[in-house]
This record gives structure tokens, C-alpha cells and sequence, in this order.
């Protein structure tokens, strides 16, 4: 009976996660505010920046507000992982443009031997660089050569850290890093801000302005868990992170899941509420009978407000 009862609220969860429609976060939006840096931007470098469908891990948050560059003539804004350049000439949906800091920035570092046509790599048009193992991966699930531009070095060492560099990045690898999140993007925006002798005045905060109402109308939530492929008696941790419209942390919000197993069996529980992080955690027993693909569904709910997301992890031996 409670199996049942359990099915019937999976069921509703799925229907309602079918039903979810998309956020009108950014639709009309001139202005934004960013407290992580207390940073404005706007208008199409606000939209060329929430155009991304990963802006805050590719391109990080603004440091400087928007300037007019004296070399170029050109409106131009830095943040953490970019330098927004706004080109008037240009059609509308391609007057922003990405300053290519990683050509501006690279050294030849030390080489790291790949043989020659490795089943592992590959190489893009244009460039005779092969991109391999996590760091095409990775290149390929953030935007490749559209949003990176194309590889200008290959595997290289750089201060005891392997590095490759692209027209506009550089990828990096973090050994030591949970895994999931081993490889990123190193923060060319402020590199570059140094080495080429920026006004440090940029980064100013700007006083007089007035801030935004901090009022939660979205819940932006991200799911995660501890291991992907794991034992049948083994533990598993899932970690949930909240954030409203504006970014900041959500804390003392509501978070249940439920683990559905591959025979069917089902595992409800209630987790603690958001920290002053936004962060909550649990780890539960797996306690598995076969192996096979374990679905978790998150439900978050902040007052009227509520959301829910799907992940999985497999149950290997």
C-alpha cells in the first residue's frame, strides 16, 4: 500500500516536471545587478550574457562596469572569464563580441605528449590542434569553437598545471577537484585586466545607484550528487543548491526527494533546509538489490514558490 501511494506521487511529480515551462527571467530585463561583485550590466551586454545557457560558469560575473575603451572607441566590460567588446556596426544579434584573450595572453608552456591521430582527440577546422580526453569533452558540452574559438596550443604545462589555450579561453585541469569538476575555465578577464595595464579605477563600485528589490519570484536549482557509479552497498550523497532570480542564495527553503530504483523500489526523504549558502545535503544507504540506473527527483519549495529537477547515478556491482 505505501509502494502505492509512493508510485502515485512519483507519478505526479513527473507530470508536474513535464508541465514546467521556462522562466521569464531576462525577458525585458534592461539592467541587472550583481551582488557577487557589485557589478551592473545592461542592455545588450546584458542579453549577449544571459544568452548563454552557462553564464555565470563561462563567463564568471562582471568586475568592472561598462566603459568606453580609449584605444578602440569601443563600449567594453570585463568580468571574470570575458571582456565584452559592443561593435555598433555590426547586425543586431552580433554587435557583441568576445575579446580573444586567450590569443592575447598565451606563452608556449611546456608540451604534453599525445600521439598523433589518438582516438581520443580531435581536430576542428581552421586549426591543425588536436583538442583531447576531458578537455574535448568539455569543450564540446560548453559551446566549441563558437563560444571558445579554436585551440592555439595543445596540452601544455603552465606553472605545474596542465593548460590548453584557445582564441578566447583556456581550459584548465584541477587533479585534485571532486570529480565533475576536475576541468574549468581559467579567468582570462582578470588576467588580462593585469597584464595589460587596465585602470584599476574600473573596478569602482558604483554608489549611487539604487539596488534591486532582493524579493524571491524564481528558484534557479542545482542538483548534484557525490559519486556517479557506485556499489549496491555502498552510501550516496546528494547536494542541492538554491538561488533566486538575482543569484543570491536562498536559504531556509524546502527540499524533499525520492529515489526510484530500477525494480520498482522507491525511497522518500526530507532534507535539512537551505544554509545561509542556499546548500543543503543528505547522505542516504543505496541499499540496492541489482544494478541498473537509480533516479532521484528534487522538489524545492520557498513560500508560493516551488521546482523540481531530475539526476540519476548508476548502480554498477
Amino acid at each position: 500500500m505505501i509502494r502505492k501511494i509512493f508510485l502515485v506521487v512519483l507519478l505526479a511529480l513527473v507530470s508536474f516536471i513535464a508541465g514546467q515551462t521556462t522562466s521569464a527571467q531576462g525577458q525585458g530585463q534592461t539592467e541587472r545587478y550583481f551582488p557577487e561583485t557589485r557589478h551592473w550590466m545592461s542592455g545588450e551586454l546584458l542579453e549577449f550574457y544571459q544568452s548563454n545557457p552557462f553564464p555565470e560558469f563561462v563567463y564568471g560575473y562582471p568586475f568592472t562596469e561598462a566603459f568606453i575603451d580609449p584605444l578602440t572607441g569601443l563600449r567594453t566590460q570585463y568580468l571574470q572569464r570575458a571582456r565584452f567588446e559592443y561593435h555598433p556596426e555590426n547586425s543586431p544579434g552580433k554587435r557583441v563580441v568576445l575579446s580573444p584573450l586567450g590569443a592575447w595572453i598565451y606563452k608556449p608552456g611546456e608540451p604534453v605528449d599525445i600521439t598523433p591521430n589518438n582516438p581520443a582527440c580531435r581536430v576542428f577546422d581552421g586549426s591543425p590542434i588536436q583538442v583531447c580526453y576531458s578537455f574535448l569533452d568539455f569543450y564540446l558540452e560548453y559551446g566549441g569553437s563558437n563560444q571558445f574559438g579554436l585551440p592555439i596550443s595543445g596540452l601544455e604545462i603552465h606553472g605545474n598545471r596542465i593548460m590548453q589555450f584557445f582564441e578566447r579561453a583556456r581550459i584548465e585541469w584541477y587533479p585534485e577537484s571532486r570529480p565533475g569538476s576536475q576541468i574549468t575555465l581559467g579567468n582570462l578577464g582578470e588576467v588580462y585586466f593585469v597584464q595589460s595595464g587596465e585602470n584599476d579605477n574600473l573596478r569602482e563600485i558604483l554608489k549611487d545607484r539604487i539596488l534591486p528589490q532582493t524579493d524571491v519570484t524564481e528558484l534557479r536549482i542545482h542538483t548534484f550528487l557525490d559519486t556517479a557509479v557506485i556499489t549496491r552497498d555502498d552510501t550516496q550523497t546528494i547536494f542541492v543548491t538554491v538561488y533566486d532570480q538575482n543569484l543570491e542564495p536562498v536559504p531556509q527553503a524546502q527540499v524533499t526527494y525520492i529515489v526510484k530504483y530500477e525494480n520498482g523500489d522507491i525511497l522518500s526523504n526530507l532534507l535539512p533546509s537551505t544554509d545561509e549558502l542556499g546548500l543543503t545535503k543528505q547522505t542516504f544507504s543505496v541499499n540496492a538489490s541489482e544494478q541498473g540506473i537509480v533516479e532521484i527527483y528534487v522538489t524545492v519549495t520557498y513560500i508560493n514558490l516551488s521546482r523540481t529537477l531530475q539526476t540519476s547515478f548508476r548502480i554498477w556491482w
